[in-house]
């Protein structure tokens, strides 16, 4: 199964690396380079797109992890 993964985060890592482990083509996408980068490192996407909508296109599932609006990281 082809899994896109938006946003390489600590829960959207998780998600890709739970699915890489049970056979699925993990592609992803995140706005922060150094994420995706370090996404792929790790194993948690086995390739990560420049947009968004390449990530997605042939996804049978698509899942969208972002921190919420207004909140700053820390």
């Amino acid at each position: 199964m082809r899994v896109a993964v938006v946003g390489l985060g600590l829960i959207g890592g998780s998600i890709g690396l739970a699915a890489a482990a049970r056979g699925d083509e993990v592609v992803a996408f995140d706005v922060d380079p150094d994420a995706a980068a370090a996404g792929l490192e790790c194993g948690a996407a086995a390739r990560a797109e420049a947009a968004i909508e390449a990530a997605g296109a042939g996804a049978e599932i698509v899942l969208e992890i972002g921190r919420a609006s207004g909140r700053e990281r820390g």
